[in-house]
């Protein structure tokens, strides 16, 4: 079956309330509490199939911080990060499954929350990276075709 992929984003997101907390990188890095990234699209996108996302994340304390696409939660959430006593921060790769008839050809949105031990949006929110975030989908047809003929 044909697949095809999307970048969502390309480059370091810092969602939280300590705009901080990363050090003195750029501010514009840095998106409060909740952010939306720029609408997606997804070619041909079989509705009838599940799709698959690909991010990296960085020093994520709870388990109540939010991830959606398009209103829908993704589940499995974003996972705690590890830590190692020599290094403070360690990056994590994140595989989560997006159910069925979530995804649309076009005009999708990832939404990402930082939320209290809570999970709420009061007062001190986890303070979080996430980086290089791609879905990986199957199409209705062309796309990309891995190991077989069309």
């Amino acid at each position: 079956m044909p697949s095809d992929f999307t970048v969502i984003l390309d480059r370091f997101v810092h969602l939280g309330n300590e705009s901080g907390a990363f050090g003195a990188g750029d501010p514009s890095l840095f998106k409060g509490k909740d952010f939306d990234a720029p609408p997606f699209s997804c070619p041909n996108v079989n509705p009838e199939e599940r799709a698959v996302l690909f991010f990296q994340s960085i020093d994520v304390d709870n388990t109540r911080n939010v991830i959606q696409i398009n209103g829908s939660n993704l589940f499995g959430g974003i996972p705690r990060s590890s830590t190692d006593s020599a290094v403070s921060r360690i990056w994590n790769g994140n595989v989560l499954l997006v159910e069925a008839a979530v995804l649309k050809a076009s005009g999708n949105v990832l939404h990402l929350g930082a939320r209290n031990n809570s999970g709420g949006t009061g007062g001190n929110v986890d303070d979080f990276g996430i980086d290089n975030v791609v879905i990986f989908y199957k199409t209705t047809s062309g796309g990309i075709i891995f190991g077989a003929e069309e």
